[in-house]
């Protein structure tokens, strides 16, 4: 079993935090543009925001939700 240490590290490391939900959806809707399907998450390690990719369950809950899974 690891110790939070390292889970946070693992999770915060080489990752850029953002102050607010606001600045990191910002920087995820421009990803998204370049095709990138990313979205803005609250880090429950370092009380910041990260932008990482969408969870399966999430990707398929979007897609379901807009008429694209039968």
């Amino acid at each position: 079993m690891s110790s939070k240490r390292h889970r946070r590290r693992k999770q915060c490391s080489g990752k850029v935090r953002y102050e607010s939900i606001e600045r990191a959806q910002g920087a995820a809707n421009l990803l998204w543009v370049k095709g990138l399907k990313l979205r803005a998450y609250g880090c429950r390690f370092c009380g910041g925001f990260h932008v990482g990719h969408m969870m399966r369950k999430v990707r398929r809950k979007l897609a379901a939700k807009r008429g694209l899974l039968k």
